[in-house]
C-alpha cells in the first residue's frame, strides 16, 4: 500500500529537514518553499494533507491556506507557527483548517497524531456513501469543530465581535461583554455606533466603508463607551466575511489599551517635568552667579560703612534679599536633581543656633524669635542644607501669616513616633 503523501510548505529549509526527518518513515514528503510553488504543486500532483507555515514569504499561511482549499479541496491542511496568535488561529479554523500547531513541536508523538487523524478523516471522506451512521458522524466532527471554534472563540483575552453591514451586533465575546458591560441580552439591542465614542465616530465610520470595500484595517485605534460611561481605548483589525460578493459581517479583534495609554501620558508628563526640572537647574545655576556678585559686594559695603552709618540698614536689606534669593535657588537646584544631597550626622541644636542670626533677619524687628532646645538632643543623619532650608521656609510662613508682628518658636525635643501618632 502506497504511503500517503504529505507537502511541507516552509521556507526555511532546517525546518522542513527536521520535519521530515520525523515524517519519511511512514509518509511520503515533497516541500515548497513558499505559497505559489505549494499552489503550483497540488494543481499538479496528489496529496492527502499540507503542513503549511504561516509566516512564508509573498504570501502568508492563511492565503496559502485558502487557495489550496479552492483549488484541491481534497487536501487536507493543517496550520504551524513559532508565534501563538489568537487572530491567525481563528482565520485558519474558518478557512478550514484541520489542526493548528505551534513550533517547536515538544510533543512530536501529539504531531504525529494529529496527521494521523486527519488522514483518517479524510480516507472516511472519500469512502463516505450517502448512509446514515456516516452523515451522523460527520455532523459530530462538525460540531466538534463548532465547539472548538467556539470556545476559542468565547475564551479570548480579547475583545471579538460581528456586526452586520448596518451596524447590529451578531455576536460579541464574553471578554467584550466584561469590558464595556454590558450584558448578552443588552448587546441584541445595541449598534455599533451605540458603544464608538463621539470622538472616534467619524474615524470609525471611515474605516467601516473601506471594510465593506473589501479592505482589511489593521492597527485600527478607537475609543468605546462602556455602560457605565467610562472611556475604553482599544486598538485592532477588522475585516469583512463575502458571501456571493455581498458583505455579510464584519468581524473585529481588539485590545484594551486604556491602561497602556494612561501609562504612556504619565510618561510623557514625567518627560515634559525633566525637561522644567532642566531648564529650573540652569536658570537657578546663572542666578546664583550673579547672586555671589551681590552678596559680595554688600559684605565689602557693610564692612566700609560704620555701625551707625545711614546708608548700612539700606545694605542689610540687600543682603537679606540675596541671602532669601539664594536659599530659593538652593530649591531650584534641588528639584532639577543638579544639587548633590549630602546626607550627615547633624546636631539639631548647633544647626538651629547657626541660623537664628540669619533668621532674625529674615523676620524682621516686629517678630520676635525665641528658640527652646532640649538637652542633650539626640543626633540625626540629614543634608544641612535641607534641614537649614525647611527651617527656614517654616520661619518666612511663619512671618508672613503674622502681619502685625508676633512670636515664632523654634523647639527642639524628643519625640517617639508611634503607630497612633
Amino acid at each position: 500500500m502506497p504511503k500517503p503523501r504529505i507537502l511541507i510548505v516552509d521556507d526555511r529549509e532546517a525546518e522542513r529537514e527536521a520535519l521530515a526527518t520525523v515524517l519519511e518513515e511512514e509518509y511520503k514528503v515533497a516541500f515548497a518553499y513558499d505559497g505559489n510553488e505549494a499552489i503550483r504543486k497540488v494543481k499538479k500532483e496528489a496529496f492527502d494533507l499540507a503542513i503549511i507555515d504561516i509566516m512564508l514569504p509573498g504570501m502568508n499561511g492563511v492565503d496559502v491556506l485558502r487557495n489550496i482549499r479552492k483549488v484541491a479541496p481534497e487536501v487536507g491542511c493543517i496550520m504551524m507557527t513559532a508565534y501563538e496568535g489568537l487572530e491567525t488561529a481563528i482565520s485558519s479554523m474558518q478557512e478550514g483548517a484541520y489542526d493548528y500547531l505551534v513550533k517547536p513541536f515538544r510533543n512530536i508523538d501529539k504531531l504525529k497524531l494529529s496527521i494521523k487523524k486527519r488522514l483518517e478523516h479524510h480516507k472516511r471522506i472519500a469512502k463516505l456513501e450517502a448512509s446514515e451512521t456516516e452523515r451522523k458522524n460527520a455532523e459530530e466532527a462538525l460540531r466538534k469543530s463548532e465547539e472548538r471554534y467556539h470556545d476559542l472563540f468565547e475564551n479570548a483575552n480579547d475583545l471579538i465581535q460581528c456586526v452586520t453591514p448596518d451596524g447590529r451586533f451578531v455576536y460579541v465575546n464574553k471578554t467584550w461583554r466584561k469590558v464595556l458591560g454590558y450584558s448578552e441580552k443588552e448587546v441584541t439591542s445595541l449598534s455599533l455606533w451605540d458603544i464608538i465614542h463621539p470622538d472616534s465616530i467619524t474615524h470609525c465610520k471611515e474605516m467601516f466603508q473601506k471594510v465593506m470595500a473589501g479592505e482589511t484595517v489593521s492597527n485600527i485605534e478607537a475609543g468605546f463607551a462602556a455602560k457605565d460611561g467610562r472611556l475604553v481605548l482599544v486598538e485592532g483589525n477588522v475585516n469583512c466575511r463575502f458571501e456571493e460578493g455581498k458583505p455579510l459581517s464584519t468581524r473585529g479583534i481588539f485590545r484594551d489599551i486604556t491602561e497602556h495609554k494612561r501609562l504612556e501620558g504619565q510618561l510623557l508628563q514625567s518627560q515634559k517635568m525633566e525637561a522644567v526640572g532642566r531648564l529650573a537647574g540652569g536658570v537657578a545655576h546663572d542666578f546664583n552667579n550673579l547672586l555671589t556678585a551681590i552678596l559680595g559686594y554688600s559684605e565689602l559695603l557693610m564692612e566700609d560703612l560704620a555701625g551707625q552709618h545711614a546708608l548700612r540698614e539700606r545694605v542689610e536689606k540687600i543682603s537679606d534679599a540675596g541671602k532669601q534669593a539664594a536659599s530659593l535657588t538652593r530649591q531650584l537646584l534641588a528639584f532639577s536633581r543638579k544639587q548633590v544631597i549630602q546626607p550627615k550626622v547633624l546636631d539639631l541644636n548647633a544647626l538651629v543656633t547657626n541660623t537664628e542670626k540669619i533668621l532674625a533677619r529674615l523676620i524682621g524687628e516686629d517678630v520676635d524669635l525665641t528658640t527652646i532646645l532640649e538637652a542633650d538632643l539626640g543626633h540625626i543623619e540629614a543634608d544641612p542644607g535641607q534641614v537649614e532650608q525647611v527651617i527656614m521656609n517654616l520661619v518666612v510662613n511663619s512671618r508672613d501669616a503674622m502681619p502685625e508682628g508676633g512670636e515664632i518658636t523654634i523647639k527642639t525635643e524628643h519625640v517617639v513616633v508611634d503607630k497612633e501618632y
